[in-house]
């Protein structure tokens, strides 16, 4: 997913006429995927990683650890 940067603009195209790509942002796809994504590993569904910590378990998506940790991202 692309997001329009403060030079693009929303929904301006970006390239020459014949070959543009349309950019258009839908501020709350991203807030909607990641409360999926949250509820999904809280039920424990298609989580693929647990971290355990001092006697607990935490399951998680490893994608969502690797996109925000370099430390996950290079496991």
């Amino acid at each position: 997913m692309q997001s329009a940067t403060a030079d693009q603009g929303y929904g301006d195209s970006a390239g020459s006429a014949t070959g543009s790509v349309v950019q258009v942002c839908f501020p709350s796809v991203q807030a909607s995927v990641l409360d999926s994504l949250n509820r999904q590993r809280e039920e424990g569904h298609l989580c693929d990683l647990s971290i355990h910590v001092q006697g607990q378990v935490f399951k998680a998506h490893r994608c969502v650890l690797a996109a925000s940790s370099p430390y996950f991202h290079d496991q």
